[in-house]
Order: C-alpha cells, then structure tokens, then sequence
C-alpha cells in the first residue's frame, strides 16, 4: 500500500506580482517582439487584416516588389528594426517603435493611410493570433514563478 502525499508551500500573493511581471515582461520581448515583426513583413497588422496597399509611386520606389505586392513596410528596415520592448520598469513592459515613421503609419499621419502596427487606440487589441501566443507566454510565466516557488 502507498500513500500519495502532497506536499505544498504557501505563497502569499505579494511575492509573485514583481517576480511575474520581469519574467512576463523578458518572454514577451524575447518572442512577440519578432511575431510583431514577422506579421508586418508577411503584409499583415498585428492587430489583425491586411495592410492597404501601397500607392503606385511609392511602389515603384521599392526595389523589392518584382511581383511581390505584399505591404511589407520594409524600405531600409530603419522603422522595422526599431520595434523595441522596454522592460526596464518592473511594474511593467512598453512595446513600441523608435522610429517616427510608425506613428506615421499607424496614425495615418501625412499622405499615409493607416496602417495599424501596433493596438494603441481603447479597444484595440492584438490578432487573434497574436494574442493567443501572448496568452501562452503568461502561463508559462505563472507556471514558472510557482515552480520556483
């Protein structure tokens, strides 16, 4: 005869929220931030749908649209390259672009149509996708912390 025996340690809710946060915070910027990236290069937004297309000056200046009509928002990589996750708070996390022309984009500012690149506006949230895999990564995050614990 065996006897199961649980063993559990108690954990109070204050320890985790910090500990969670950094963790959280350092899978996202490791994996969403090339998602992000890898959405908008396929001509997709992250927060779900196509992007517009590109008017036809402006796709004549792109040397590589020999018969690609996907929007990939690549000229010099310049914008795309700065997507940036700032973990540097622990009491949370900012994922954005460095670059200017994004809110240019995302804004519609200028001659540019909208083309969202990341959900800034109340109700906008990542593609469904997106936001699954960010789903994954918190549990995993909660799962590790009480591991540790």
């Amino acid at each position: 005869m065996s006897l199961a025996i649980k063993i559990r340690k108690k954990i109070t809710i204050a320890d985790i929220p910090l500990q969670f946060k950094k963790r959280f915070a350092m899978l996202i910027k490791d994996q969403i931030a090339d998602d992000i990236q890898k959405e908008i290069l396929a001509g997709r937004s992250p927060i779900g749908g196509k992007f517009v297309k590109y008017s036809k000056k402006y796709a004549s200046k792109k040397t590589d649209l020999k018969g690609n009509k996907n929007v990939d928002m690549l000229l010099t990589g310049q914008m795309l390259n700065s997507l940036n996750v700032d973990t540097s708070s622990p009491k949370n996390f900012k994922i954005g672009f460095k670059d200017e022309k994004a809110e240019w984009h995302n804004e519609g500012l200028g001659n540019n149509p909208v083309r969202r690149l990341l959900p800034t506006k109340k109700g906008e949230n990542f593609s469904e996708k997106l936001f699954a895999k960010i789903m994954k990564l918190l549990q995993k995050a909660v799962k590790e912390i009480i591991k540790k614990r």
